[in-house]
């Protein structure tokens, strides 16, 4: 069963047409690191346009929501993040909703064995789309609910969704310079201060650092 998906998500991959990213083949949704119509030049206006509240819901608050806890997502280089968080933080990413779900289930969902059979290419290049060269290890998943199955490559797991709660957090300031964007955020639930680096290219953000902030 785990071979007829990746077979169909092999199909539904030569059907995206030459667009750009695996998730275009899983569902028309775009990946959540496309910002329309921002670049380096426009970057400034793109912020100006935004609110604290856009900004916090947009780069902060979605990702913190799934961590074990504020300090789990931390890091001076992307190839220092811990596999679990940025299998976390890739589930996040699929921004998963009533209204894609089904898509999800008819390239992943093995019956057999009730679980999302998520090829590691695919989170590979999806966790491309976020960070400069991430090390995510499949073969740390070896116990428990989410393991990696050698032999189809894949990254078996039985939900994708079902998160809830809130972040609370506030926004101290924002900084542009060249172009990243740098956001100083005060989590108000656990007396933290983080430091989110954050680099526009060529209509994506890539987070280049995420730092706790020495009171």
């Amino acid at each position: 069963m785990k071979k007829v998906i990746s077979i169909a998500f092999a199909v539904l991959m030569l059907a995206g047409l030459g667009l750009c990213g695996c998730e275009r083949s899983v569902s028309d949704e775009k990946s959540g690191s496309e910002i329309d119509s921002v670049s380096d030049s426009t970057m400034q206006t793109y912020i100006d346009g935004k609110s604290d509240e856009d900004l916090l819901n947009t780069f902060v608050r979605g990702w913190e929501l799934g961590m074990a806890d504020r300090t789990s997502f931390v890091f001076e280089d992307a190839g220092d993040i811990p596999s679990d968080v940025l299998f976390t933080f890739f589930l996040f990413s699929l921004n998963v909703t009533p209204d894609n779900y089904d898509s999800y289930v008819n390239a992943w969902y093995d019956t057999q064995s009730q679980k999302f059979c998520i090829p590691v290419s695919y989170i590979d290049e999806r966790l491309d789309d976020y960070f400069v060269d991430p090390n995510f290890i499949p073969e740390d998943f070896t116990e428990g609910h989410t393991v990696y199955d050698p032999d189809n490559e894949t990254i078996d797991v039985p939900i994708i969704d079902g998160w809830g709660g809130e972040v609370h957090c506030a926004l101290e300031s924002k900084n542009i310079i060249g172009d990243e964007l740098i956001l100083t955020v005060d989590f108000t639930d656990c007396d933290l201060s983080k430091t989110y680096t954050i680099r526009f290219e060529n209509g994506l953000y890539k987070y280049i650092s995420v730092k706790i902030n020495q009171n």
